[in-house]
């Protein structure tokens, strides 16, 4: 990690993450029992598809 100024630091190295999309717990019963947590649709959009953007815009590639 390079130090950019004195409250950021930069890393040189791509960013990765990984993403936990199931729990297996019943919290959105009865809408869960026909299709995963990660994909129920919140204004036409999956979940899971909302995290992945705001990983892509914080920089993570993998």
């Amino acid at each position: 990690m390079v130090r950019k100024d004195k409250e950021q630091w930069v890393s040189e190295d791509p960013w990765k993450a990984v993403v936990l999309a199931e729990d297996f717990e019943p919290g959105l019963a009865p809408v869960t029992t026909q299709i995963q947590k990660s994909l129920v649709p919140v204004a036409n959009i999956p979940l899971l598809e909302y995290v992945l953007e705001c990983l892509s815009a914080a920089g993570v590639v993998e």
